[in-house]
């Protein structure tokens, strides 16, 4: 089995969590990944703990960002500044050719921070399937495309070619890059409120927040219904300071519940961002699960955050994997961390509840099992939720030995 070391900076807790993704995507590939999330305290210390996952692992990825091109290459002193060294230790030792590493963006416009002497490498940009594709080929040796089988030379009047050869497909040909970015702002409010006066009042706040002329454009593209979902439009070099400026709590008098990452104009927010959803607080909703560490399940519900669930949640459930869809039930949109809490527990409880409503509604019969005999009486489990039987209500007639029922 290949193993796999990722090297990369916590710039933000969703560039940490799409890091954690990546890995758990590239295992349940049957890539043997490591990243240093999946350890709290190595035995034998960070340092030595780094250079071993550099030193026996296959391929080492590493996932350029701001973040990490500051702390290499600015001299901040870190975790990843060791990294970088062993890194390019190896780089050395293979004359500058090292097969072993593969270097990583999760957006195109991220790769102005790929660096001397690394930016006339290959690198891989994963914002969609095909990129991650990409690299899974590249890392388990495999080619994209088979070659064709080799044919014979002939008389240039014999000739055979496809007919697609000499097609056009405008939509393929001459592709026009766009250099704007989109950014996704969910804010507090009714969205009937939300009229054009409300939308210049927000523009030119974040003109103010970004020091820009009041002559400077930006746009608004869509506002969504349901909440006030605002999508905006910047250049690349704004978009950037405007998130960092985010997550570092700047826009706090703004009204703004959560930020986007930044995404290329000609790319589904989808690939960047998981879609605004409206989603009420105590109700049950079907998530996806989209990763599993060592103590939790992490869960997406459509909504712009995803969710943590404890592994011991799904004890029930032997053949557990990324991709899986459960139920869910929603706690808090946001905890004091800006956490999204949610519960399987909670979701199993409720849907129990609607089944024994429905069955009293109805008058059907239900089937439970008795777990445990007590003072006057039986518990019974019927579908997870314990319920109190009278002995006086187990038969027709009188029972005296209550213990012949417990395990049915």
């Amino acid at each position: 089995m290949r193993k796999v070391f990722i090297s990369y900076s916590h710039d933000s807790e969703n560039h940490r969590k799409r890091a954690l993704i990546l890995s758990e995507n590239l295992r349940a590939n049957g890539l043997d990944c490591e990243i240093d999330q999946y350890i709290i305290d190595p035995p034998e210390g960070w340092i030595r703990w780094m250079i071993n996952k550099v030193k026996y692992a296959d391929y080492c990825l590493i996932l350029h960002s701001k973040g990490y091109y500051d702390k290499v290459w600015n001299e901040k002193k870190s975790g990843i500044a060791l990294e970088s060294h062993l890194l390019n230790n190896l780089l050395y030792e293979d004359g500058m050719v090292s097969s072993k590493i593969k270097h990583l963006v999760f957006n195109k416009g991220d790769t102005q921070y790929i660096p001397e002497p690394f930016n006339s490498y290959h690198y891989f940009v994963i914002d969609s399937e095909n990129g991650f594709k990409n690299l899974y080929a590249s890392l388990t040796g495999q080619n994209l495309i088979e070659k064709s089988e080799l044919g014979k030379v002939v008389k240039s009047d014999e000739v055979k070619l496809s007919n697609d050869l000499f097609d056009e497909d405008d939509s393929e040909v001459a592709v026009k890059v766009e250099s704007m970015m989109h950014m996704e702002f969910k804010l507090e409010g009714d969205f009937k409120d939300f009229d054009e006066k409300e939308k210049q009042k927000f523009l030119d706040k974040l003109k103010v927040i970004l020091e820009l002329d009041s002559s400077k454009e930006i746009n608004i593209i869509n506002v969504k219904k349901g909440s006030i979902n605002v999508t905006i439009e910047l250049t690349p070099e704004l978009a950037e300071r405007l998130y960092l400026k985010a997550i570092a709590g700047e826009l706090y008098n703004m009204n703004i519940i959560d930020v986007g990452e930044p995404y290329p104009k000609k790319y589904d927010s989808k690939m960047y961002n998981p879609p605004l959803t409206q989603i009420n607080e105590k109700e049950v909703v079907t998530g996806t699960i989209v990763g599993i560490i060592d103590r939790d399940v992490i869960i997406n519900i459509g909504f712009n955050s995803d969710g943590l669930v404890s592994i011991s949640e799904f004890r029930d459930l032997e053949d557990l994997k990324v991709g899986d869809e459960v139920e869910v039930y929603i706690e808090e949109q946001e905890d004091k961390r800006g956490q999204l809490i949610l519960s399987r527990k909670k979701a199993k409880i409720v849907r129990a509840w609607e089944k024994i409503q429905h069955a009293l509604d109805f008058d059907d019969v239900i089937e439970g099992t008795v777990k445990r005999r007590t003072k006057g009486g039986l518990i019974c489990d019927i579908y997870g939720v314990e319920a109190f039987l009278p002995g006086s209500l187990i038969d027709v007639k009188p029972i005296r030995d209550f213990d012949v029922f417990v395990g049915k």
